[in-house]
């Protein structure tokens, strides 16, 4: 035990070490896109954003920080998350039975890989995502070992509701969770009661956020989901992907060569999310290999370190 505890003070110095030298050295990048900037700005005076397709999630997150103490205030938090998920990684290895050394230097690899290195300066949901998924694995282990407890429960609701409101494909995880925790258990009123609990907290905490900021209850946008799905399923995917990290840069080129119009996510359009699902589908059924090959090389490319914005940002220190 005293060695464990050892070991977490040098990773917590370690990462927080880090986080503090990307403050001070790097400057804040800029959100993507203007509409992402548009939404931020009315969530920083307060306002609602009224229709938007993208998850609010994480620029809610970041409106309240900016309000409360400035771009300052965003990098803190996210240098939190970053020396949490450290810590985590740590301690999701030790609960496997990984010996002490290999856990030390299993999470000493997620402190120094370059993109969460800078994780805290972007104005991305990188670092907030990547936290939540170090949640998870943390939360799979508990829940293979302990079940449904209280304690996985309540983290199991909060950990989905803040997860659905960053990235609304957490829900492929939900089986994940279920498997851990009822593999190998009787399932009985308990297990009923539990995942009740769980959901309605997951439900709540998606509503406190989504229904003020949009006037509505919507997870699953469904021009958002239109477009996701295109954007990783058109002729020119993998050279964006190369080049820009996101097979989304290409998409618009690809779409042109086909004689169809590009519109980025500032509304909700039945037929244009109709005309990318065309688009997604046709390329799925005339490409399958080429399909599969894309799937795998995004997974590889989430472990490609990113280097973007780091000498060229231009986030203001104040909103």
């Amino acid at each position: 035990m005293r060695k464990r505890f050892l070991d977490l003070m040098i990773l917590l110095l370690v990462a927080a070490a880090i986080a503090l030298a990307a403050i001070l050295v790097v400057h804040p990048s800029m959100p993507e896109s203007p509409e992402r900037i548009e939404v931020l700005r009315r969530i920083i005076a307060g306002q609602s954003v009224a229709y938007t397709p993208y998850p609010v999630g994480y620029l809610e997150l970041a409106g309240h920080l900016i309000r409360a103490g400035g771009m300052r205030g965003l990098e803190m938090a996210q240098a939190a998350m970053y020396t949490l998920m450290v810590l985590l990684a740590y301690l999701t290895l030790s609960d496997l039975k990984v010996p002490r050394p290999w856990s030390l230097w299993g999470a000493l690899a997620v402190a120094f890989f370059p993109t969460l290195m800078l994780s805290a300066v972007r104005f991305q949901d990188t670092c907030v995502s990547c936290f939540l998924m170090c949640v998870f694995a943390w939360l799979v282990v508990r829940l293979k070992r302990d079940g449904l407890s209280w304690m996985n429960t309540i983290t199991g609701g909060a950990f989905f509701g803040a997860s659905l409101l960053i990235r609304p494909n957490a829900v492929t995880l939900i089986p994940i969770a279920l498997w851990a925790a009822l593999r190998g258990r009787r399932f009985a009123a308990a297990q009923c009661t539990s995942l009740a609990v769980a959901l309605a907290l997951a439900t709540a905490i998606l509503a406190a956020v989504i229904v003020p900021a949009k006037g509505r209850f919507v997870v699953f946008d469904q021009y958002y989901a239109a477009y996701t799905l295109a954007n990783g399923t058109h002729e020119h995917a993998f050279e964006g992907m190369l080049r820009d990290y996101n097979s989304e840069m290409r998409m618009s080129q690809s779409l042109h060569e086909l004689g169809l119009p590009f519109a980025v996510l500032d509304r909700s359009d039945p037929v244009l999310a109709k005309e990318y699902r065309e688009v997604a589908w046709s390329f799925i059924r005339e490409y399958p290999l080429r399909y599969i090959g894309l799937e795998t090389a995004k997974v590889l490319n989430l472990f490609r370190p990113d280097l973007r914005n780091v000498d060229h940002s231009f986030a203001p220190r104040r909103w």
